[in-house]
């Protein structure tokens, strides 16, 4: 279960492995444009749970955003895989391995 902090306080009752990051006050901080947060989101839940390949996601931005919104865009997903990068190491979690 993936968290924002700043929505969203994590239950101990829960019986869930949960995931506490606070994406929206990184996007909020490095960014300062909050309408890439689905971005910063979308790069922790990559990191953690890899349905797909990281390249793959970069190439489907590329296609997708005009080339003045793909840096911001690049940034928060960026910002989102190196939140759950540090998540993980600092808590031992281990990524969810589906192949």
């Amino acid at each position: 279960l993936l968290l924002d902090s700043f929505y969203i306080q994590q239950e101990k009752k829960v019986d869930a492995r949960q995931i506490e990051l606070a994406m929206y006050e990184a996007v909020l901080t490095h960014i300062k444009n909050p309408i890439v947060y689905n971005l910063c989101v979308l790069g922790a839940f990559i990191y953690l749970i890899p349905l797909v390949q990281q390249v793959s996601l970069n190439k489907v931005l590329e296609n997708h955003f005009s080339s003045d919104l793909l840096s911001v865009n690049k940034q928060a997903f960026q910002l989102g895989l190196q939140l759950a990068e540090k998540f993980a190491t600092e808590n031992e979690f281990t990524k969810v391995e589906l192949w």
